[in-house]
């Protein structure tokens, strides 16, 4: 069959008569193809695909590109195919099924324009080259580098660091917020006490009253402006390890918003945590 051995050629190459008055023999590039293809079909047969695809091609090369020869120079086309696809089942280089496809495809062509083919044979060569080209699909997947699957007990370890710095991080930011806020009313409170007494002291004319209620608004600014500096550094540092802790876990980092709302008196500011 087509498709399972190569094609033969010996009863296509025919002599050529000897010229006449040339006294020194030339020699027929007929009979050096027809010996060079004998010589591939021996080394074909001898599992050598290489060296026949050598002779082959030398062959190939040899031959008149004319009518005449049109035939036996497309079936060592063929049989040049057939050689590089055994070949690749020796040394598993997927180039050799890239020319075996370039080739069977010139083959089908040629044969195609030619109608030496049947329309049989014509689909046997088309779904070959179907086949060779699923072959270099699977060869390049095998290729491809595998990477090993992660260790088990590093993955857990390393979960379980991202659920102890989440935990961290999240009594930080709460403990922060909560510095912030209850530092800030406290001394809001205590400013605004000491604002509203000092009318009625400079009435009185109470100066000890006045300079304390002055070191009470004072200490209230302090107590509010130290509150909202310590409160904001130990919510970063919750908010830092929130953040590598998610990325411990395989999960986005953690998301903060500050969002205006209105409030009963005024406005408000919430804080909003994703992580």
């Amino acid at each position: 069959m087509m498709l399972t051995t190569v094609l033969s050629l010996a009863l296509i190459f025919a002599p050529v008569a000897p010229v006449e008055g040339v006294d020194t023999p030339v020699e027929d590039p007929m009979t050096s193809a027809q010996a060079l293809y004998q010589a591939g079909v021996a080394s074909y047969e001898t599992f050598d695909y290489q060296e026949a695809i050598e002779k082959w091609t030398d062959a190939y090369a040899l031959l008149p590109q004319t009518p005449e020869t049109a035939a036996t120079r497309n079936s060592l086309v063929y049989n040049i195919a057939r050689a590089q696809e055994k070949a690749f089942a020796q040394d598993h280089d997927v180039a050799r099924l890239r020319r075996a496809i370039a080739l069977l495809e010139r083959y089908h062509a040629d044969a195609e324009a030619s109608g030496v083919a049947d329309a049989t044979e014509l689909a046997d060569v088309r779904t070959r080259i179907a086949e060779l080209e699923a072959a270099v699909d699977a060869a390049q997947a095998e290729r491809e580098p595998v990477r090993p699957p992660p260790t088990p007990g590093a993955d857990g370890e390393r979960s379980r660091r991202g659920r102890a710095s989440i935990a961290t991080g999240s009594v930080l930011m709460v403990l922060g917020v909560g510095a912030v806020v209850g530092g800030v009313v406290a001394g809001t409170r205590m400013s605004s006490s000491a604002r509203r007494t000092l009318p009625g002291l400079d009435q009185l004319g109470d100066e000890q009253a006045r300079a304390d209620a002055l070191a009470r608004g004072h200490r209230g600014d302090v107590v509010t402006i130290a509150s909202a500096v310590a409160g904001g550094v130990v919510a970063l540092s919750g908010t830092v390890l929130l953040a590598i802790g998610a990325k411990r876990r395989g999960r986005p980092s953690s998301r903060s918003a500050f969002t205006p709302m209105p409030a009963t008196r005024g406005a408000a500011l919430t804080w909003t945590l994703a992580f």
